[in-house]
This record gives structure tokens, C-alpha cells and sequence, in this order.
């Protein structure tokens, strides 16, 4: 009997011990730092011959302990790059919002007659962002109304930044190479990009 009551305790203290370690929840313990339980021995009146009465000293490992700056909790997961702003058709404040490797850019405002598609980043850095796309673009014949869409391979460079009170910093212009044979499409242009009003 006593020894059932030893082995009982034994066993209870262990399970105390190792949920205290996992949950920090042992006699108010902490998950994070060295938790040592005592177990207490059996109370023995009369102990039978050889028994003996013991405490059982059991120390858990620390728990490692991860620390992370805020700057490495940050959505992106590198520095602040110069963005642009990809769609000014849209009303305020979607207009002046402005994103990072877009999918597209609207040139025209007020029409949307000319802008760059199906947009593939090569590179984006703090100085200029490089890649390719289609540029569409409204031949306005014989007017922009009645005009159609044109849309020519290119290759697409942005540069210039301009630091900004709403946006921070942005990229204020485009170069677009043409990449078509198409003789209606110039060798060369370079356009203003959309800036948010100051």
C-alpha cells in the first residue's frame, strides 16, 4: 500500500512537472525559463522493511525563446522600395495609392487611352525597376472617343524618384522600348508617371 502511495505521488509530480513545462501552467510556473518541482515523498507511519521515503528532484530543459524585431515582422520582408501609382482612373483615394511591382499602369488619367499591361518585374530597386509588358494606346482616330487600342511588347524602365508627402518615395517616369515591328509604334518614348497632388 505505501509503496502504491509513493509510486502514485511519483507519478502525479512527473505529469505536474512535464504539463508545467509544456504550458507553463505548474504551480504557476513559466513555460520559457528552468522549472524544478520537488515531489513530495510518501508519509509512511510504519514503513515495511527496506522501504524507504524518497524525493524525486526533476529539472526541465530550458525552452528556447525566439525574439523578432518589428522590422523582421514587416509584411514585405525587405526595406521601403519607391513605389508608383498604377491606376489613376480610379476615384480618391484609390487614385493616389500606390503600389510596388503593379500588374499595370495606367499613363492617361483622364481616359485611360494609354498605359502598360500584363506587366513581369525583373527588378525593383531604389533607384529604377525593369521589366517588360504591353503598352496599350488609343490612336484617337479620328477622335479619342472613337479611337482604337493598340497594344505593343516592351520593354518597360522606370526611374527618377520623387519623394512624396503622401506616398513617400516614387518613381516619376517611364521609358518604354518597343519591341514590335509594327511601324506604327515608335523606337523609343518616355512618359510622366501619375503624381499624387501635393
Amino acid at each position: 500500500m505505501v509503496g502504491k502511495a509513493w509510486l502514485r505521488a511519483l507519478i502525479m509530480g512527473a505529469a505536474c512537472v512535464l504539463a508545467g513545462v509544456a504550458l507553463g501552467a505548474c504551480n504557476g510556473g513559466s513555460a520559457t525559463g528552468t522549472k524544478t518541482a520537488t515531489i513530495p515523498a510518501a508519509k509512511v507511519t510504519a514503513p515495511a522493511p527496506g522501504a524507504k521515503t524518497a524525493t524525486a528532484k526533476v529539472t526541465a530543459p530550458p525552452s528556447p525563446t525566439t525574439t523578432m524585431s518589428e522590422s523582421s515582422l514587416a509584411p514585405s520582408g525587405r526595406p521601403q522600395l519607391p513605389g508608383v501609382i498604377s491606376d489613376c482612373t480610379a476615384a480618391p483615394p484609390l487614385a493616389e495609392r500606390s503600389a510596388v511591382e503593379p500588374a499595370s499602369i495606367t499613363l492617361a488619367c483622364a481616359d485611360n487611352g494609354l498605359g502598360i499591361g500584363d506587366l513581369a518585374w525583373s527588378a525593383w530597386t531604389a533607384t529604377a525597376a525593369t521589366g517588360t509588358g504591353r503598352v496599350w494606346a488609343n490612336d484617337c482616330a479620328p477622335n479619342c472617343a472613337e479611337g482604337k487600342l493598340h497594344h505593343y511588347a516592351a520593354a518597360i524602365t522606370l526611374s527618377r524618384v520623387q519623394d512624396t508627402t503622401k506616398d513617400g518615395s516614387l518613381f516619376s517616369r517611364v521609358t518604354v522600348t518597343y519591341q514590335t515591328a509594327d511601324p506604327a509604334a515608335p523606337a523609343l518614348d518616355d512618359f510622366p508617371l501619375p503624381m499624387p497632388p501635393e
